[in-house]
């Protein structure tokens, strides 16, 4: 099975307080399905951390909302994966709603990661038996290491992690990076403007309680965040995006 396809209702969770789905919830919404994916092919969370040691991580996505379901609208997920780099296994997301349009495009690079050690295990190492790749043309290229232009006077914010955004591998999980990106801007900036595309990359793991120095750098109809561990200054995410009017 080289591809996977999902039918997903959109509940209240899922949506803003204006009834559009929330980009966190489109990055919610890509795990889940690859983790049903993964399981179908033998290589569930479950069942690599019982034989081998090792959870799947992601480590940089990109993603695009090219227009918003709202409350209740079904949306079909198309997800499968493509051939494994020296790090990194790409897998790829289309989105479409009921009448069959395109409403999202995401692009991933996952990792394995030994769980001992929190260290990555290159896909020759780790040597999962996939079945060849599907022929399908990524809706996106493979995301690759950001180049922040970080110019002006960033806006500074601490936060740390706390429960809510902590999954089953005890660091915050990814799409709770992009829920503190929302969170960055006001209502009123959300209710005006939607954000069409993000880019982010996962350089060290957050954990529970320990802040995290955001530095939000804005340009007109586009922004740039870093997460900056306040101790010593390391990385620990990076990200672009674009707005685009609510109403488009």
């Amino acid at each position: 099975m080289q591809c996977y396809e999902w039918d997903y209702t959109l509940l209240t969770n899922d949506v803003d307080a204006f009834g559009r789905w929330r980009m966190d919830a489109v990055f919610r919404l890509m795990q889940e399905a690859a983790g049903a994916h993964s399981k179908l092919l033998g290589f569930s969370r479950e069942a690599l951390v019982r034989e081998r040691g090792m959870v799947w991580m992601i480590a940089r996505a990109r993603g695009e909302v090219l227009r918003c379901p709202g409350l209740y609208d079904t949306v079909r997920v198309l997800t499968w994966y493509g051939d494994a780099g020296k790090i990194t296994f790409p897998r790829y997301f289309i989105v479409k709603d009921a009448p069959g349009r395109e409403v999202a495009h995401i692009s991933t690079a996952w990792t394995l990661v030994d769980l001992a050690q929190r260290r990555i295990v290159p896909p020759q190492r780790a040597n999962l038996p996939f079945p060849p790749a599907a022929a399908l043309a990524p809706p996106l290229p493979e995301p690759q290491k950001l180049r922040l232009k970080k110019e002006g006077t960033p806006r500074v914010i601490l936060r740390a992690p706390l429960y809510g955004d902590i999954d089953v591998n005890r660091h915050m999980n990814n799409a709770s990076y992009i829920g503190w990106i929302l969170d960055l801007f006001p209502l009123e900036w959300h209710e005006r403007r939607r954000v069409e595309s993000i880019a982010i990359g996962y350089l060290s793991e957050a954990q529970p309680g320990e802040e995290v120095q955001l530095l939000l750098y804005e340009y007109g109809g586009e922004f740039e965040v870093q997460g900056l561990d306040p101790a010593d200054r390391h990385v620990v995410f990076e990200a672009q995006g674009a707005w685009v009017p609510a109403g488009e």
